[in-house]
C-alpha cells in the first residue's frame, strides 16, 4: 500500500510542471446553440402597395435569414416605433390612432400587423373608421419596425 502511495505522490507532483503553451487548433465549427438577427425597416409613407381585396396596404422585404427551419421551429417577432417607443405587434391586429398625413384634422384608427413565410415578411395597415379606404382617400404614414429572428 506504501508503495502505491508513493508512487501517486511522484506521479503527480512530476505531472505539475508549467511548460510553453502550446500552437492554437483550428478554429472549430459552430456549436449547436440559438442563434438570432435583429433587422431594422423602413415603409416610407409614398412606399405602401395596396391590396384591393384585402381593402389594406403592405409592404413586403425579403429576409433570406427566414428559412423553413426558422417558420417551423424558430421565433419570429416584430415591433413597431409609435410616439417614440417600440411596440410589439402580434401576429394579429393592433389597433392604433395615428394623425391623418393628409392635414384636415380627422384622426384615423389604424390596424398594424405582420405576417411571413418563408424568405419574407409582410407588414400591413389598413385604417379601420373611414368608410371608403381606397388609395384616392387614405394612405398610412412613415412606420420604422424592427424583426428579430430567433432560430
Amino acid at each position: 500500500m506504501k508503495i502505491i502511495l508513493l508512487i501517486s505522490v511522484i506521479f503527480v507532483s512530476s505531472s505539475c510542471e508549467e511548460g510553453p503553451m502550446g500552437p492554437m487548433g483550428p478554429r472549430g465549427y459552430d456549436g449547436e446553440g440559438t442563434k438570432w438577427k435583429v433587422m431594422s425597416f423602413t415603409v416610407r409613407h409614398s412606399d405602401w402597395k395596396w391590396d384591393s381585396e384585402l381593402e389594406c396596404y403592405y409592404y413586403d422585404f425579403n429576409i433570406s435569414e427566414l428559412t423553413q427551419s426558422v417558420v417551423n421551429e424558430g421565433i419570429v417577432d416584430a415591433v413597431v416605433l409609435l410616439d417614440g417607443r417600440y411596440v410589439k405587434l402580434q401576429n394579429t391586429e393592433y389597433f392604433y390612432t395615428v394623425y391623418n398625413d393628409a392635414g384636415d384634422g380627422m384622426y384615423i384608427s389604424e390596424s398594424l400587423n405582420f405576417e411571413y413565410r418563408i424568405g419574407y415578411i409582410r407588414f400591413t395597415v389598413k385604417a379601420l373608421d373611414l368608410y371608403d379606404t381606397t388609395p384616392e382617400t387614405y394612405l398610412p404614414n412613415t412606420y420604422e419596425y424592427k424583426v428579430t429572428l430567433i432560430w
